[in-house]
């Protein structure tokens, strides 16, 4: 009958005489068991593999949403990093010093250059201690302009000068995230905008007035919609009293701009039982019958952030599967349990009536009953996950298809023998495994279920795989009469959740390290430079005139002149450089145990490499480059400021040239 009968096959029951009765009670008695085992296995393997791929989405929906808070959390950053920056810019100061036309025109230039190459700023403004302007920049359609002197207005009235000049130096105002307001209007097209100033002192230490930056809001929106189209979920934002300010539609965006029309626009209208739990937790997972949903909170500014701020601001973002879409995911797996199940209850219907029906005689039920056997076989053999079944001796006694390609054993080579010797003997260090430590023979002892979500099993070859497996032990009168065990390979999900990882770090455009990883590796390597006063420089480049290369040549063109730009630099790099993608066309390089002329030599073999290569479609580029050294007892702060004005002065002064600083 062959080792599967063990386990699965019920013992033909000959009818007695006695009429209809003990027919039907016969033919019960056969089919029951059989329905039961069947429903069971189909079961038991439909939902094993539904569990697994709903727990591998909800996964990837945690990591998703993570890796858009933290972009989100580094566009930020920057605002704060530049609102600091301006309030100490050296031509401010010398302005502030002599304050005459000269020296005000020279922070007009300045800001002008830095409102250009940010190109995130829809004014950045400085505002004396009476409430005038006396510097502002605008920026549209990429082009950044100092407003006339006799355009400038009085601010003294304006809630984001009132609220930012009592501030103590270091300390921030924050807007709420809302639409820009013209002639108490929402502008149209909405022009989504946050406020960010801070006070200024001069070198003696008086406060002197305030910067004020007008972040163009709509880059937070853009980050999140470019992640919502790698992905079948949709990204929502919300402010702190839940009113979407992006989205499931645009119809649904900024309802609290707009009184009482815009008043049940809100996450908490729409979804009021996620709505209980995203309120009054910092981050989760949320399974309901609306769907899925993965939050974060983004707290501006951040609470590791190098200033502080009275207004802090509180966002949250969710990411969200429809109940609609996660069935997508599970119905073919259910169409297909339902279809074998179908097919297996008429079988089974059928060979029970005819055993009982006409009492077949010991040849024709044992034939029936191994045709019976075969179809369990062909469920098993078609079932996508391996499924074995052991006796209480831990030997094996069936094994799918499935298994066999997955173990690399014959059938032959795996029954009788004991599978923990066979495929669980070691642990994935190669270090024995005793019995007593091995789940599924304790399992098989005790008599009890077990779930090891992530284990190892040995190959024929010598190699190993992650599994997921389930062991169900099979009792009969209550005693252990074997176990049943289904297992998955899972190397592909840990595929996947290393790739989502590795998005968090590498942008994906250069595939060098962001600008979030290399922060990381500069923090890491200042604290060494800190305790061992070793030497550590710093490059910063960006290439020259980026924006004519896109608008001349295409965007594609710019893509591939920045692939290629990092190519060349990765090439003449030493493996203990670290290279990454600042921002836009800007690159950063963290030489360790290297002086400032060091540094210099690798920016002008960088410099010269730029310069002399052809460039795909666009010809020959250059960059500019600045160099800085860290200096005992300095804050990362200060050495990326000293190495981006070296890079400023590198463009001032004619761009294609390295400059040290100061």
């Amino acid at each position: 009958m062959g080792p599967v009968k063990e386990i699965l096959s019920v013992a033909p029951i000959r009818p007695k005489k006695g009429g209809l009765h003990n027919t039907l009670r016969l033919f019960l008695s056969l089919l029951l068991p059989l329905l039961l085992l069947t429903y069971g296995l189909i079961a038991a393997i439909y939902f094993n593999q539904k569990g697994a791929e709903h727990e591998r989405y909800k996964q990837v929906t945690i990591v998703q949403v993570k890796a858009v808070r933290d972009m989100l959390d580094l566009e930020l950053n920057k605002v704060l990093v530049d609102v600091s920056l301006l309030a100490e810019y050296e031509e401010l100061q010398h302005y502030l010093e002599l304050q005459n036309e000269e020296n005000r025109q020279h922070v007009n230039n300045a800001w002008d250059s830095f409102s250009k190459r940010k190109g995130i700023y829809d004014q950045v403004r400085f505002i004396d201690a009476d409430g005038m302007e006396v510097v502002r920049v605008n920026y549209a359609n990429g082009v950044a302009s100092a407003v006339a002197d006799a355009k400038l207005q009085p601010k003294k009235h304006r809630y984001y000068f009132t609220e930012s000049y009592p501030l103590k130096r270091n300390e921030v105002y924050i807007s709420a995230f809302d639409l820009n307001i013209e002639h108490k209007e929402v502008e149209r097209p909405f022009k989504p905008m946050i406020r960010v100033a801070t006070p200024v002192f001069d070198r003696q230490g008086s406060k002197r007035g305030v910067i004020v930056l007008n972040y163009l809001g709509a880059r937070l929106l853009d980050v999140i919609k470019e992640q919502e189209t790698s992905s079948s979920g949709r990204v929502m934002l919300l402010n702190d009293k839940g009113y979407y300010l992006k989205g499931l539609s645009k119809a649904a965006e900024w309802g609290f701009m707009f009184g009482e029309q815009g008043r049940m626009k809100t996450l908490v209208k729409d979804f009021p039982q996620a709505w209980s739990d995203i309120s009054s937790k910092r981050s989760g997972h949320i399974d309901n019958e609306q769907g899925v949903f993965a939050f974060e909170h983004i707290e501006f500014p951040a609470a590791n952030a190098s200033v502080t701020s009275r207004f802090q601001r509180d966002w949250t973002l969710v990411y969200y599967v429809t109940r609609s879409e996660l069935q997508t995911l599970f119905a073919p797996m259910r169409n297909t349990a339902w279809m074998i199940a179908g097919l297996m209850s008429g079988i089974l219907v059928l060979v029970s009536w005819l055993l009982a029906g006409f009492q077949l005689q010991k040849r024709a039920a044992q034939e029936m009953l191994r045709s019976n056997e075969e179809h369990m076989r062909l469920i098993l053999r078609s079932a996508a996950e391996g499924v074995l079944g052991v006796d209480p001796d831990g030997k094996t006694t069936f094994i799918n298809a499935a298994a066999l390609e997955m173990l690399g054993f014959s059938q032959d080579e795996l029954i009788g023998e004991c599978i923990h010797e066979r495929i669980h003997h070691s642990h994935a260090d190669g270090s024995p495994r005793p019995r007593e430590e091995c789940r599924i023979m304790t399992g098989l002892k005790a008599g009890s279920h077990q779930h090891v979500a992530d284990d190892v099993f040995w190959r024929k070859s010598g190699s190993i795989f992650p599994v997921e497996y389930k062991v169900m032990p099979l009792l009969e009168n209550g005693e252990i009469q074997g176990a049943v065990m289904t297992f998955s390979d899972i190397t592909e999900r840990r595929k996947m959740e290393q790739e989502l990882q590795q998005r968090a770090t590498i942008d994906r455009l250069t595939n060098i390290f962001n600008r979030q990883k290399f922060e990381e590796f500069l923090g890491q390597e200042i604290k060494q430079a800190h305790r061992y006063r070793g030497s550590l420089s710093l490059v910063m480049f960006d290439i020259d005139h980026f924006k004519q290369i896109n608008d001349t040549y295409g965007h594609q063109v710019g893509d591939d002149v920045l692939k290629e730009i990092a190519s060349i630099v990765q090439r003449g790099l030493r493996e203990v450089d670290i290279f990454a993608r600042w921002g836009g066309e800007e690159f950063m390089i963290l030489a360790t145990e290297t002086n400032l002329d060091g540094a210099a030599q690798i920016a002008e073999k960088i410099r010269s490499s730029i310069a002399g290569h052809d460039f795909t479609g666009a010809g020959t580029v250059t960059v500019s480059l600045g160099i800085a050294q860290f200096l005992p007892d300095e804050e990362e702060k200060g050495l990326l400021k000293r190495t981006d004005d070296a890079l400023y002065r590198a463009k001032e002064s004619g761009r294609n040239r390295v400059e040290r600083a100061g």
